[in-house]
């Protein structure tokens, strides 16, 4: 490909891409309205353009859009194009409906998501399209899940929330009782429903560990990592903030743990949040130190001494 082509192909791209995202992100805005567990969607809209841009401009266009299998190539694009559009038609028509509607808008994420990986493989190479996967994954959490995975996991983290925070209750000197999704004490029930279960922070939690592995530029294997320290931070400090609840409750009465229950929420969700950007600091420094510094660090003074 010439020089004026591959630059009309740099420009092209992004500009293709931001409208297919800008109009995905459009179409989601209702959900990260009404629905209380998707308004970090805010957050993740213009933080994947600026990462975007900046992996776009520290990479070169090195594979030509249409070079080698000239003609299967653009059969490739222009079926592609055909169903993205009728797959599209078919999703915003739903989403006039119902503009919190799952089904059209998971959907036309799909679509984005998978049209985008298409154009980064034919236009950068395989290679290349796989390192910003990562990026697209980042751009997807702004996307609600099915309804029926996150009522599953609501239940089920609240039913593991309680079966651990009660006994734990009981060591620090709270008597307490499970009783369905309730903790009783003294007579008295400590409510902890979905509200409490944590799938908020959990799947905020998700969105940060893929913030930081992009941000960090980190390894797939570190990021993989970071998904795992989120998942386990997030049930940690909601596990904690169900205890410190129930100790207000039993303790300061309802009123008080009316009054703390957001708060006691925000806590435990920068503990963790800060949790997994340390995490992110240590892997982005261990990334950073090759195998050899590695075995030096580990030496002790005594194998320098017999050395």
């Amino acid at each position: 490909m010439n020089e004026s082509g591959n630059e009309a192909l740099r420009w092209g791209i992004p500009l293709l891409l931001g409208v297919l995202w800008g109009q995905l992100f459009w179409a989601l805005h209702p959900t990260w309205i009404h629905g209380q567990y998707y308004d970090y969607g805010w957050i993740v809209a213009p933080v994947t353009a600026w990462f975007f841009w900046r992996r776009w401009c520290a990479d070169e266009i090195s594979t030509p859009l249409v070079s080698g299998n000239q003609k299967g190539r653009i059969v490739l694009i222009l079926l592609a194009s055909a169903v993205l559009i009728s797959g599209l038609i078919l999703a915003r028509i739903m989403e006039r409906f119902d503009p919190i509607w799952r089904v059209p808008l998971i959907l036309h994420g799909f679509l984005i998501f998978s049209f985008t990986v298409l154009t980064f493989w034919i236009s950068l190479g395989r290679k290349k399209a796989f390192i910003y996967l990562p990026l697209l994954l980042f751009a997807m959490t702004a996307v609600p899940w099915p309804a029926q995975t996150e009522n599953y996991l609501i239940g089920e983290m609240t039913a593991r929330l309680l079966e651990i925070s009660a006994p734990l209750s009981r060591l620090i000197g709270i008597p307490v009782e499970l009783s369905g999704s309730a903790l009783i004490a003294n007579g008295r029930v400590i409510q902890i429903d979905e509200g409490c279960s944590g799938i908020r922070s959990f799947q905020s939690l998700l969105m940060a560990g893929l913030f930081v592995g992009e941000f960090m530029m980190l390894r797939n294997r570190f990021r993989i990592v970071l998904l795992v320290l989120a998942i386990v931070f997030g049930f940690v400090t909601n596990t904690l903030r169900a205890i410190t609840l129930t100790w207000i409750f039993f303790n300061e009465g309802e009123a008080a743990f009316d009054q703390a229950h957001d708060m006691v929420g925000f806590c435990a969700f920068g503990l963790a949040a800060g949790l997994l950007l340390l995490s992110g600091h240590f892997l982005d420094r261990w990334s950073e130190i090759g195998p050899v510094e590695r075995e030096e660090e580990a030496k002790s003074p005594e194998d320098d001494k017999t050395g």
